[in-house]
């Protein structure tokens, strides 16, 4: 892609846009995911922790 995105063509554009998206798809799924993933995680889990228990009483 990079002399697709160099030479002075009508294709420079294209290779220049899938340059950018490998980018920052790259990007998002190194550091963006990961960290989404945390947050909404340890979200769940204090959420988990503030709830009551309650025991359920259907053991006959």
């Amino acid at each position: 892609m990079a002399p697709m995105a160099i030479e002075p063509s009508q294709n420079a554009p294209l290779g220049r846009a899938v340059i950018g998206g490998l980018l920052f798809a790259t990007c998002a799924t190194l550091f963006l995911v990961p960290t989404m993933f945390s947050v909404v995680h340890a979200r769940d889990r204090k959420t988990a922790e503030a709830a009551p228990v309650h025991a359920h009483a259907t053991q006959a």
